[in-house]
């Protein structure tokens, strides 16, 4: 995009008469220095021009924070240079009393690079022809291309990063590759970029930024204005609020409480969100601290999660994501099946896409015009944009909340067989209810999108399906009306994971809800080899192995899974030391599809749900008492890369509690470190074999940013953005698969709560951040 349009569209015209002048203002800053740190001092001196008054960007300050992150763990992430509103500044202290990059405060960063020779982008010239420039990582020098890879993925990692960590419609960022600047902005459709021009002969066009960023208001520069501090005394009555649901949902005392709390409070970091209905008649306004789960990457539906606190300090569940325009939203699909009458579905309080703006006291009046939206697709037929020679394919996106007053754990989180059991098979009914009473099928069966809920102290706790947005309704043949491929990969069935193109039936959420079973059970039940089978191996062919067909650009898997069905190849090797859970299991998988031996009695019985519906009721009944001792317990066979159920999460959007009269921002603590990364490095070089763009991307994001656990939904072809890097993304296929989804994200809500509690793309999602970012390259959009 042409520098002067970025600026005209992106933030407010002021006056700039007062503007200090820019010549000569970046003379400082070197053009070819022998070290990448001799640029970063002088651009700082240059953008702060501290002896001026005005400054070039009153009222912010940067910091060079290239050697000090947040903290010093892994994962700690480092923009060269972080630009801060003065009053927040000295919150973004290192411990030895310096300037930090911190991302849950930055106004925006910039990443330098050396030389112009790693600029990721390549501007076409004048005659060229736009429709078929590669604009991305056009470099002919492989060295220089590494560099610029490695760069790329940098600047994607800062900005998935700083979205996550802050309420942002949008962001803003800048690269600057020797003296030669990008202005970058970033929403959940993607990125727009700019030309490049020189800061040292060009100087006017960066002060010209600087000065317009300073007067554009919070909102203007990207803000949720739906987004407010809570006021005094909200912080003790959330966590009292929540304190007394963890009791009664978990039954914990003493240290095991205080952990389980955590999960969900921050001390000094309780912020109040607005939640307005769609007709904008209704509103909620809602308190919120440390989000269950939180999105890994920019572009895609950034989904977040929170337990929250009412003004009548009910606890209910707010998921706060940006949906797709193309298809009803979550709330209405679910207030569609509460008057079929499906049940063990969530319960809806209220629902909307959030406003663009609200007024002072928004959850008074709440006459919203407009709502918000993602802008990047609105530029896809300007002259100025560069197609690869392909075909461009962006989403819309709408900011949308929905309010649930079912609040409860994910799966993972079950005790014993016995509720493992119980609480799919609540799952089970409500996807059977919905296909019954709603003609509508889930397509996203997964350990992630069911939740365990106890109604009150003493009860057991029952399960409840979530994560409807993608549900489709049926044809008159059962299928589903969507035809593309949707779900989780590890729960897929065999027959959608080999031929995508198949339309979604009943029977394959019947044969996840198998999978879901089996794999709860291999990873959290005692369970023993009977063979040279380890539990390692088939985890991962059953669960997670794929392939990628270039021809139809897509990926494919299930081969383990139909081996299974056909002959018991995998879990045959394997025997579950309770009675009663392994019996249920052959049971099941005998009614999927039965063995020789009872093919006659159990032929054609999967067709109907209901009837294997009575047959797991029945079982339940009847095994109430069998399921005693330790071998129904949950264990832990640590599975390799499977992450564990954690109290505590390594993921908090840094929003203060309160703010004083001085306008200054009030206990924000630092959220904690993301742990260690835990590689397999057989399955990393498997998945990177792919190709070489999936092997450049090996180099890409930093050291940090993938939290343990945390779901991801891709979609399973190739995106078609703006500028994609050609060949398949280790982690294009395996997530989920989502149509139209062009990155991956933390789709579900509170079912996730730190995601798949397996090897849920162990080598692809944890090995350097390659799925996140060699995905979301395929969206970045300029010129």
């Amino acid at each position: 995009m042409p520098v002067r349009d970025f600026m005209d569209e992106f933030l407010c015209e002021t006056d700039l008469t007062d503007m200090p002048s820019s010549v000569n203002a970046f003379e400082d800053v070197p053009a070819d220095p022998p070290l990448e740190k001799d640029i970063y001092e002088p651009l700082v001196t240059a953008e702060e021009s501290v002896t001026r008054r005005p400054s070039r960007c009153p009222g912010f300050v940067f910091k060079n924070t290239s050697t000090r992150g947040e903290n010093n763990e892994l994962g700690s992430m480092k923009p060269d240079v972080c630009c801060y509103d003065e009053k927040t500044a000295h919150l973004a202290i290192a411990s030895n009393n310096k300037p930090c990059a911190h991302l849950g405060y930055a106004e925006l960063f910039i990443e330098v690079k050396r030389t112009v020779a790693h600029d990721f982008f390549n501007d076409p010239l004048d005659d060229a022809d736009r429709s078929k420039h590669q604009f991305m990582l056009d470099i002919s020098n492989k060295k220089d291309c590494d560099h610029a890879a490695e760069a790329l993925g940098q600047n994607v990692a800062y900005a998935a990063e700083a979205c996550a960590r802050q309420h942002r419609t949008f962001y803003l960022s800048m690269s600057l590759a020797g003296t030669s600047l990008r202005f970058i902005r970033w929403d959940r459709a993607g990125a727009i970029v700019s030309e490049s021009f020189d800061i040292r002969t060009q100087p006017e066009l960066l002060c010209e930024f600087l000065w317009r960023f300073a007067h554009t208001s919070a909102t203007g520069r990207g803000y949720d204005p739906t987004v407010e501090f809570a006021e005094e005394g909200d912080e003790d009555r959330f966590l009292e609020a929540i304190s007394a649901r963890v009791k009664i949902e978990t039954g914990f005392e003493g240290k095991e409480l205080e952990d389980a709390i955590d999960e969900h409070y921050k001390p000094g970091v309780v912020t109040a969100i607005n939640v307005v209905d769609g007709s904008g008649e209704h509103s909620e306004l809602l308190l919120v601290s440390r989000p269950v789960v939180s999105p890994l990457s920019v572009a895609g539906r950034a989904t977040r999660g929170y337990w929250a606190v009412t003004a009548s300090n009910d606890i209910v569940f707010l998921k706060d994501t940006w949906r797709y325009l193309a298809i009803p939203t979550e709330g209405a699909n679910i207030e569609d099946m509460e008057q079929a009458g499906v049940v063990n579905i969530p319960q809806i309080l209220i629902h909307g896409d959030v406003p663009a703006e609200l007024p002072e006291k928004a959850h008074v009046d709440v006459s919203m015009p407009v709502n918000q939206h993602t802008r990047t697709k609105e530029f896809i037929d300007c002259d100025w944009v560069c197609q690869g020679g392909r075909k461009i394919s962006l989403s819309d996106h709408a900011h949308y909340r929905l309010v649930s007053k079912t609040v409860g754990y994910p799966l993972k989180r079950f005790v014993d067989a016995k509720e493992l059991l119980r609480t799919t098979f609540h799952a089970y009914q409500a996807l059977t209810s919905a296909y019954v009473h709603n003609r509508r099928l889930h397509r996203d069966i997964s350990i992630g999108n069911i939740i365990l809920v106890r109604e009150r102290a003493g009860v057991d706790r029952r399960g409840v399906l979530i994560d409807w947005e993608f549900s489709n309704i049926m044809n008159n043949n059962g299928e589903a009306r969507g035809y593309e491929r949707t779900g989780t990969w590890n729960f897929l069935s065999a027959r959608l994971l080999q031929k995508p193109g198949l339309a979604h039936l009943i029977q394959d959420d019947m044969e996840s809800i198998l999978w879901v079973v089996l794999y709860c059970g291999f990873l959290w039940l005692p369970v023993r080899a009977l063979g040279d089978s380890t539990l390692n191996g088939t985890v991962y062919a059953l669960f997670e192995h794929s392939d990628y067909n270039a021809e139809k650009n897509v990926f494919i898997g299930g081969h383990a899974k139909l081996l299974n069905t056909l002959a018991r190849t995998h879990t045959g090797e394997f025997l579950f030391e309770c009675p009663p859970f392994q019996e249920f299991c052959e049971t099941m998988m005998d009614y999927h599809h039965p063995l020789d031996n009872n093919k006659v009695e159990l032929a054609g019985k999967w067709e109907h749900p209901r009837h294997f519906e009575e047959v797991w009721d029945t079982f339940l009944r009847t095994n109430e008492d069998n399921f005693v001792g330790i071998s129904a317990k949950k264990s832990d066979n640590k599975v390799a890369n499977a992450p564990r159920p954690v109290a505590g999460h390594y993921y908090s959007a840094t929003r203060p509690s309160i703010q004083d009269s001085n306008n200054r921002l009030l206990n924000a603590g630092a959220a904690p470190p993301a742990p260690p990364l835990r590689v397999s490095k057989r399955k990393a070089d498997e998945a990177l074999e792919t190709d070489a763009a999936v092997k450049r991307s090996r180099t890409i994001g930093g050291s940090g940013g993938v939290r343990d656990g945390q779901v991801q939904k891709r979609t399973m072809a190739r995106p078609q953005g703006a500028l994609g890097v050609a060949g398949p993304s280790a982690g294009a296929a395996r997530d989920a698969v989502r149509n139209e989804s062009t990155a991956g994200e933390s789709s579900n809500g509170q079912g996730s709560n730190g995601g798949v509690g397996g090897p849920r793309r162990s080598a692809r999602l944890r090995s350097m951040q390659s799925a996140r970012e060699s995905s979301l390259t395929k969206k970045v959009r300029r010129h």
